[in-house]
């Protein structure tokens, strides 16, 4: 089975009985500046972003394209401080790790959900606040990369 079939299996699965949490993370409309603004930049490309179901160890995310493109993401993602300057969060990495290499598409009309769980070797857990969870997304044409944004959504550690 390829990994896309793989990851498409996972992404099915994950999205059983998470409906409602899905769309209470997408009528939130209490963002901050910046994620209003980077909202604008991937919303206007025909993508949604949606993170929800998030602990100290993890979350899951929803990536609705809505475009007539396809475009490629990766397995890697950064964790920001939700400030009015948001700060990389630091990872504690506990022996060797890296990012998978591989690209996920996701094609014009699909919709995506995962889940991503940091707390075993890259941030371990993440204490109580307020932070913003990113993926970095390209646009190929021809085997060239043509456009790239980030895609953001915040989330709470209670």
């Amino acid at each position: 089975m390829s990994k896309k079939r793989i990851i498409m299996a996972v992404a099915l699965l994950s999205s059983c009985g998470s409906e409602k949490n899905i769309n209470d993370a997408m009528e939130t409309n209490d963002k901050s500046d910046y994620l209003k603004d980077s909202q604008k930049i991937f919303e206007e490309k025909g993508i949604q972003f949606y993170v929800y179901d998030a602990s100290s160890k993890g979350l899951k995310y929803v990536m609705i394209n809505s475009s007539n493109k396809e475009y490629t993401y990766g397995g890697d993602y950064v964790i920001l401080t939700n400030e009015k300057e948001p700060q990389k969060l630091e990872k504690r990495l506990d022996g060797e790790f890296s990012f998978s290499g591989v690209g996920i598409f996701l094609k014009a009309g699909e919709k995506i959900e995962e889940e991503v769980n940091w707390s075993s070797f890259i941030y371990g857990e993440i204490p109580e606040g307020k932070y913003i969870f990113k993926k970095h997304i390209l646009l190929n044409e021809g085997g060239i990369v043509v456009d790239e944004f980030d895609v953001v959504d915040e989330f709470e550690v209670n």
